[in-house]
């Protein structure tokens, strides 16, 4: 399958929204209109150190995203990047876009001078785990 990693779009709030909703439908949270609204603004806010990229097929149809931020890091006195949220779309996973999605916010991470990325996710996340873990 052919599809490219970008930076999110004002105009592409349609494509983050059904996107970010599975995600929460995954973790079994029922978002409100406030809730995806809030974490759309924090993603276009300047002053918000908050950001999103998108795996889209050649298609158009969106297939993954991750949101990324900026943290403090007590135990080196740094900021480091923390991967928020990853998700891919059920019916594509198993094909790298994850991993390309964790290699973009790497590179963005390396490009800002970030020592390292963070993220954790849910013990039972076996799948999310393993990728992780490479």
């Amino acid at each position: 399958m052919s599809y490219t990693v970008r930076a999110l779009e004002k105009s592409d709030r349609e494509t983050w929204s059904a996107l970010f909703r599975a995600y929460l439908h995954f973790y079994e949270v029922d978002p409100s209109t406030d809730h995806m609204d809030r974490v759309w603004d924090w993603i276009f806010d300047p002053n918000n150190d908050f950001w999103c990229v998108l795996a889209i097929a050649q298609s158009g149809h969106p297939i993954g995203l991750a949101h990324y931020q900026l943290m403090h890091n007590t135990l080196t006195g740094k900021m480091t990047c923390y991967l928020a949220d990853l998700f891919v779309d059920p019916e594509q996973r198993g094909q790298g876009v994850g991993r390309h999605l964790i290699d973009e916010v790497l590179s963005i991470a390396k490009g800002k001078d970030l020592p390292t990325v963070d993220w954790l996710t849910e013990e039972t996340n076996h799948a999310g785990r393993r990728l992780y873990d490479t």
